[in-house]
């Protein structure tokens, strides 16, 4: 995606790989969930807000697939953590 991805631009992009999934109809997903998307990252190219990543973890859900997380990246330590919660919690909510 390029420089500067919105959560707009994301959520667009987001919706069209969750549909390809669903098409495929997958029994499980693995979601290589980083951090680098977040605008505070020191070396990301995204501008998505903390706000953000609970409404990644509900599209997600919305799968109703058995699914693993993987944290595999994201340098903004402080909200790293947070962040990834709140995928998780976002996903939780969205099931």
């Amino acid at each position: 995606m390029p420089r500067g991805t919105t959560w707009a631009q994301y959520s667009a992009t987001l919706s069209s790989a969750l549909d390809a999934v669903a098409r495929f109809g997958p029994d499980a997903l693995v979601v290589s969930l980083g951090g680098g998307t977040y605008v505070g990252d020191p070396i990301s190219a995204f501008a998505l807000e903390c706000e953000h990543f609970p409404l990644m973890g509900r599209r997600l859900a919305q799968l109703r697939l058995p699914t693993v997380f993987v944290l595999e990246g994201g340098y903004a330590v402080e909200d790293l953590g947070p962040n990834a919660s709140d995928v998780l919690g976002g996903f939780d909510a969205g099931r």
